[in-house]
C-alpha cells in the first residue's frame, strides 16, 4: 500500500438507505441537514436554518431557506447501494425499543464500486455519448444511469456515502482530498456546466467529521463539521455498529 494512498469503506445501509431500519425513522437527509445547519450554509445564506421539505410533489428541492434551496445527490451507483443492503445486518425496533438484529439478506462476497473513479476514467465527450446509450460495458452503464442526477439543474451537494482515510493522517490531507476529487470530478463539473450554472457542493465523512466542498474552478474547503453535532447520525451509527454486552 502507498504511504498516500486513500482508503474507504461504505457507510452502513442504514446511514444510506431511507428506513433501513425497521420501526425506526432512518433518514440520510435528517442528518446531512443537521451538519448543513452547524455549518456555513447557514452564515452565507442570510444566517437562516435550513428545514428539510418532506413533501416534494412539483420538484421543490430538499432543504431550503428564506435565502437558498438545495438538492441531496447520493454519488453512488445503484448496484453498490444495492449491495450495501442487501449484505448488510437487517436491523428491527421493537414496540419495547429493543434492537433486533438479523442476518442479511444475502451472503458471501460483493463488489463495491467508487463512482468518481469510474467517472474520471472518462472525458466529457465520452459521458455526452452515453446519452444516446452508445453503452459499451458494465461501467459505462454504471455511468449513464447516473447521467440525469449530474444534469439536475439545481443547487446540489453531491454525498459520498463513504467514510475516507489516508493510511498515515496529516494536517494536509483534507486539502490533499479536494485536490483529488478536483482532478477525478473534471468530467463530471464540465458535463454538469453544460446543463446548469448552479452551485456544487461535495461532502463525505474523514476522521470522524463531515467535509463539505464547494467548486469554485476546483473543489475547496468549504467547511468541517463534527461528527457529534447531528443527533441523528450518532443515533444511526450506534445502530449499526452496535455491540451488546455479555454479562455474568
Amino acid at each position: 500500500m502507498k504511504e498516500n494512498e486513500l482508503m474507504f469503506k461504505p457507510l452502513g445501509a442504514c446511514l444510506v438507505r431511507k428506513n433501513f431500519i425497521k420501526n425506526y425513522p432512518s433518514n440520510y437527509e435528517e442528518y446531512l441537514t443537521e451538519y448543513i445547519n452547524c455549518s456555513k450554509f447557514v452564515t452565507d445564506y442570510g444566517n437562516h436554518k435550513f428545514e428539510l421539505v418532506r413533501k416534494q410533489s412539483n420538484k421543490e428541492p430538499d432543504i431550503k431557506n428564506k435565502k437558498y434551496q438545495l438538492d441531496y445527490k447520493l454519488l453512488i451507483d445503484s448496484k453498490t447501494m444495492e449491495n450495501i443492503v442487501n449484505y448488510s445486518e437487517n436491523i428491527t425496533i421493537d414496540k419495547n425499543g429493543a434492537r433486533i438484529y438479523s442476518a442479511s439478506n444475502c451472503e458471501g462476497k460483493w463488489r463495491r464500486y467508487l463512482l468518481t473513479n469510474i467517472i474520471k476514467e472518462m472525458s466529457t465527450s465520452e459521458l455526452k455519448q452515453l446519452e444516446e446509450l452508445k453503452i459499451k460495458n458494465k461501467f459505462e452503464k454504471i455511468v449513464a444511469d447516473y447521467l440525469n442526477k449530474i444534469r439536475v439543474n439545481k443547487n446540489a451537494l453531491y454525498f459520498l456515502p463513504f467514510d475516507f482515510s489516508y493510511k498515515t493522517k496529516n494536517k494536509n490531507d483534507y486539502k490533499l482530498i479536494a485536490q483529488k476529487f478536483s482532478e477525478d470530478l473534471k468530467s463530471f463539473i464540465e458535463y454538469r456546466k453544460e446543463y446548469t450554472k448552479c452551485d456544487t457542493y461535495l461532502c463525505f465523512f474523514m476522521y470522524e467529521k463531515i467535509v463539505f466542498l464547494k467548486y469554485i474552478n476546483k473543489f475547496v474547503i468549504y467547511d468541517i463539521v463534527d461528527n457529534n453535532k447531528s443527533n441523528n447520525y450518532m443515533k444511526l451509527k450506534e445502530l449499526d455498529s452496535y455491540w451488546g454486552s455479555l454479562l455474568w
